[in-house]
């Protein structure tokens, strides 16, 4: 079993859809009791999630988008609107190391959840906030979905493709995902600042800051002259540094950072001594300025061969490279499978489902405990008892449907 470094930590998340949760649920792979604290209606992502899979739309024992970002954690609901809703939720929040959410600040302070709110009443807390666009500016208070805020504003969306043609389709949840994790790698730095001076700390996270810091280093040459984007892989900056068809259709990706160095390395392998003397290709610079030549000669040479010759040959160089694959060759992967990134496990109704694990590996390359997430309100008598209510209190809370629990009866399926 792999190692859980935040065994014995109680983290409190008010997240809806992706980042938030994928946060959280990285936090519950560490060993971190998650409680996941929705509306008495949901997050709205366990019902309108399961149609991007063709399934039926709200059923709560099959739905592959929700159950992945939300593993391992509990949920309890909870009218934060009402009286009674907020002091169980500040009751939680006095058993808690860390309080997560992405809702916008707008409504934070409304729920009287912000930090400033907080702080006194809880000075050991580590508060984490994610949104869209930052805390200040003129997009503060706008909806953030990473659709938004990490693709379309950033560059991500239009400087990546093919020059000339339509904007990147991108991935849903794919900054959620990205921007999760820097947040979680954030609050462990904050829960070990904690154990040397005993404070709580404020963390801030934006689905745009992230996707900005992903692409520092093309942002950076871009605007200093020295590269330019969009481009096209038929003009590429380094043409060692490219995607290439091979005779069977298969697509190969080779990265030649150091040009000087390989630039003689595929001559030979291409059984092109002439090219090293020609002016234009054997240095990088004139490589740059002739690039769409040499990826000519490239392109040439891959499409004589399938991608198993193509393989071997780049093998034998020592050159980095891959075949460019598809999404639906994943599960059967054996370098994803082998380091246990992908793995199979049964959903609520045993259907088999395929998983994708946190990619940080603590001792061993072992699988955290899988437990399904949860069902809307299944723990939420047990949380309340865990923080000391009666019997009779959570009876009344739930008679003015200040919380609920789950009332149908829940497969026996072993996760």
């Amino acid at each position: 079993m792999m190692h859980q470094p935040l065994k014995g930590v109680r983290v409190v998340e008010l997240g809806i859809w992706a980042a938030a949760p994928m946060c959280g649920k990285l936090l519950g792979d560490w060993g971190a009791d998650v409680i996941k604290v929705e509306s008495l209606d949901g997050d709205p992502s366990r019902t309108s999630g399961a149609a991007n899979y063709g399934l039926k739309v709200g059923d709560p024992y099959e739905n592959p988008a929700y159950e992945n970002r939300n593993l391992n954690t509990r949920s309890i609901t909870l009218d934060l609107k009402t009286e009674a809703g907020l002091a169980a939720m500040y009751d939680l929040l006095s058993t808690a190391d860390v309080f997560l959410t992405n809702m916008r600040m707008k409504a934070v302070h409304k729920l009287k959840l912000d930090y400033e709110t907080l702080a006194p009443k809880f000075p050991r807390l580590v508060w984490a906030q994610l949104d869209g666009f930052g805390t200040v500016g003129p997009l503060k208070d706008a909806p953030g979905f990473d659709l938004v805020a990490f693709f379309a504003g950033t560059g991500l969306m239009i400087d990546y493709c093919e020059a000339d043609t339509a904007p990147l389709t991108a991935a849903i949840a794919f900054g959620d995902f990205t921007t999760g994790g820097t947040l979680a790698g954030g609050i462990a730095a904050a829960l070990f600042q904690r154990e040397k001076t005993g404070k709580g700390e404020k963390i801030m996270i934006s689905l745009m800051g992230q996707a900005l810091y992903n692409q520092a280093n093309t942002i950076m040459t871009a605007n200093m002259g020295t590269d330019y984007y969009p481009k096209s892989r038929k003009k590429p900056s380094s043409p060692l540094i490219n995607s290439f068809r091979c005779k069977d259709g298969a697509w190969v990706m080779v990265s030649m950072l150091d040009y000087n160095r390989y630039f003689n390395i595929v001559c030979e392998m291409m059984n092109r001594p002439d090219l090293l003397k020609d002016e234009r290709f054997n240095d990088i610079l004139a490589g740059k300025k002739h690039s769409a030549e040499l990826t000519e000669i490239l392109d040439g040479w891959f499409a004589r061969y399938d991608y198993e010759t193509v393989d071997a040959m780049l093998n034998k160089a020592d050159i980095a490279h891959n075949k460019i694959k598809h999404l639906k060759d994943i599960p059967d992967d054996p370098q994803a499978l082998e380091n246990n990134y992908v793995y199979w496990a049964p959903s609520r109704n045993g259907k088999p489902m395929l998983c994708v694990a946190g990619p940080v590996k603590f001792g061993n390359i072992d699988l955290p405990p899988h437990k399904f997430a949860a069902l809307l309100g299944e723990h939420s008598v047990e949380i309340l008892k865990e923080v000391g209510y009666s019997d009779q209190k959570i009876q009344q809370l739930l008679d003015s449907k200040v919380t609920s629990v789950w009332a149908d009866p829940i497969p026996d399926i072993k996760s």
